[in-house]
């Protein structure tokens, strides 16, 4: 066979290669454009395409994984992390009350939606997990966990020391008001005289308005 044959074989057989892959890409093209997200899978195409030149398994991978979650997805089968559709199986049925913490300086309401977003976070969530202390009466899982793994490899004393110093104390309730008071005082500028800290539930009403019921006294704090 002459030098010319030959190149012609060779070419007959690259033409037929790339035509066999613009078929394979030509049909998950039109698999990917009868889908409602048109717009992101043609940029996916072109990142396809450059897969494909790459490496034929890696790009079945991908394919295989894109094919699998769109079947998981409209089969309601939860994959982690995507789609997770227990987070919306049921109808959510108002509750029309919820169970919030309340914070009274001197005697009124401590408004806190009106503060910042991270000075808000500074007074409510500690006060949050100090009204779950209270409830607990200072039982936490950090304790129960000390106490059910090391009472047994430790020494008697070395749970309880250990408590001490992981722990939070109920001997330590008013420290945390008193830090609290001061907090606020910084907030404000106003001397607090009295801090009472609890639960209340909060009742919305068919006019829009709030009440605040059943409430829970937590803790308070008072200065001279």
């Amino acid at each position: 066979m002459n030098t010319s044959a030959c190149q012609l074989k060779v070419f007959e057989r690259y033409c037929f290669h790339n035509d066999l892959e613009m078929e394979y890409l030509g049909i998950f093209s039109w698999i990917f454009r009868i889908l409602p997200i048109q717009s992101s899978i043609e940029r996916m195409n072109f990142f396809l395409r450059d897969v494909w030149k790459q490496s034929k398994i890696v790009f079945a991978f991908f394919v295989a994984f894109i094919l699998g979650t769109i079947w998981c997805t409209f089969s309601k089968i939860e994959i982690t992390p995507f789609f997770l559709w227990a987070h919306y199986s049921d109808k959510q049925i108002p509750t029309g009350k919820f169970d919030r913490i309340y914070i009274t300086v001197n005697g009124e309401i401590l408004d806190l939606p009106k503060l910042s977003r991270p000075t808000r976070e500074m007074i409510q969530l500690p006060t949050e997990y100090f009204v779950r202390l209270e409830k607990t009466n200072y039982d936490t899982g950090t304790r129960q966990l000390i106490r059910s793994k090391l009472s047994s490899d430790f020494s008697e004393g070395a749970p309880s020391n250990l408590e001490e110093v992981l722990c939070n104390s109920v001997e330590q309730r008013s420290a945390y008001l008193s830090w609290l008071a001061k907090y606020i005082e910084r907030i404000y500028g106003n001397r607090v005289l009295t801090l009472e800290v609890g639960t209340n539930d909060l009742v919305f009403q068919k006019d829009r308005s709030v009440k605040r019921g059943n409430s829970v006294v937590i803790g308070k704090f008072s200065r001279p």
